[in-house]
């Protein structure tokens, strides 16, 4: 009951629209206070299992006041407006159909944990949570991206942009292969460590979860990049609603298979193939549009170089003992050899991917 305020908040939701106009400053510093706000009545009133009721009531509350706190602001954006029902109708037809997709990401999302319960047992169900949950730090950050560059993109191409359109989309993926290439090497290299520092001793066979999970980063990425900078912004909703289902159905299929002999690796095994799968039909859908081969190249350049990054993570780290100092080092040590190996690319970046002269007025 506590938590249908969730539900509410969502009905007064209106982030999409300052997303829209790319204020996105103006947002994330207003939701940055409120979980700041969040963390210190939790730290106030949060003492024992028994104040699991304020727990709860504190950040659906707070999710709510993160909502409602928008609204004022609203005035100098927007006329309030009477508005007719066949204003209204004729909107529901494309919300529902990218309704689809997101329920089907949901869906087959949240599917892994279901049947591996059902099919297996519930600690499987907690090696595979926690190891997911660590592998969606790195997605968030790279769903941000595509957020960002979502109403650009959407501009560019509504106003034929092409030259600009292309070079965002070009700077985007370039830059989350560099990232997500290193990220997944270096998860390889440290999973054990993470995983004993972060979970616990109990969690070991996350570890190993961790490392096949990390794989389906390089596919999920590229496809998130690929949906929300090519597909949605020029309104290629079937393409993306059958990648997706079709993902779904992989997934469910290959999870039913694996799951009752292999348990949590079995889910694991089925979210990468589905993923994987995702990922080749959705560029496939947008062949004519992107140099798939030069991004294939880069692909293989920057694995290349994280390959390296590895090798030296893993000889330094096999020489230290201490689990937390073991652990500062090699993520130190990788970055760094990473950053030198890279040094050109960096200084390139940072000369010419600049969003904001794209920016809509």
């Amino acid at each position: 009951m506590i938590q249908l305020i969730y539900l509410i908040s969502v009905a007064f939701d209106i982030n999409w629209l300052f997303c829209g106009l790319q204020k996105f400053k103006f947002t994330v510093t207003r939701s940055g206070i409120i979980k700041i706000v969040s963390l210190i009545l939790i730290f106030l009133f949060v003492k024992d299992e028994n104040d699991l009721n304020k727990y709860i009531f504190i950040l659906a509350g707070t999710t709510l006041l993160n909502q409602l706190i928008l609204w004022p602001f609203l005035k100098k954006e927007v006329k309030f407006v009477k508005v007719k029902s066949k204003n209204i109708i004729k909107h529901l037809k494309p919300t529902l159909i990218l309704f689809i997709p997101v329920l089907a990401t949901s869906i087959y999302k949240t599917m892994d944990k279901i049947m591996i319960g059902n099919m297996s047992n519930m600690s499987e169900v907690g090696y595979y949570e926690n190891a997911e949950k660590m592998l969606n730090i790195i997605i968030s950050v790279i769903s941000a991206l595509g957020t960002v560059t979502l109403p650009q993109m959407t501009y560019l191409y509504n106003n034929h942009n092409d030259d600009a359109f292309k070079r965002v989309f070009d700077k985007s993926l370039t830059f989350v292969i560099f990232m997500v290439l290193p990220v997944i090497f270096g998860f390889w290299a440290t999973a054990d460590d993470l995983v004993f520092i972060y979970l616990g001793n109990g969690f070991s066979e996350s570890a190993i979860l961790l490392r096949l999970l990390s794989i389906s980063l390089i596919f999920s990425t590229i496809a998130q990049i690929v949906r929300m900078q090519l597909l949605i912004p020029r309104n290629k909703d079937k393409e993306y609603i059958i990648s997706v289902i079709l993902g779904a159905l992989i997934n469910f299929i290959f999870n039913f298979i694996l799951i009752r002999k292999y348990e949590a690796i079995g889910a694991t095994i089925g979210t990468i193939l589905a993923e994987t799968i995702v990922c080749i039909l959705q560029c496939y859908y947008v062949r004519k549009d992107i140099p798939i081969k030069k991004y294939f190249k880069e692909t293989i350049i920057f694995a290349i170089k994280s390959l390296i990054m590895f090798i030296i993570v893993v000889i330094i780290g096999s020489r230290i003992d201490a689990l937390v100092y073991r652990l500062i080092v090699e993520i130190l040590v990788g970055v760094t050899i990473y950053a030198i190996l890279n040094i050109s690319f960096i200084k390139e970046q940072m000369k010419s991917f600049n969003l904001k002269k794209f920016k809509i007025h």
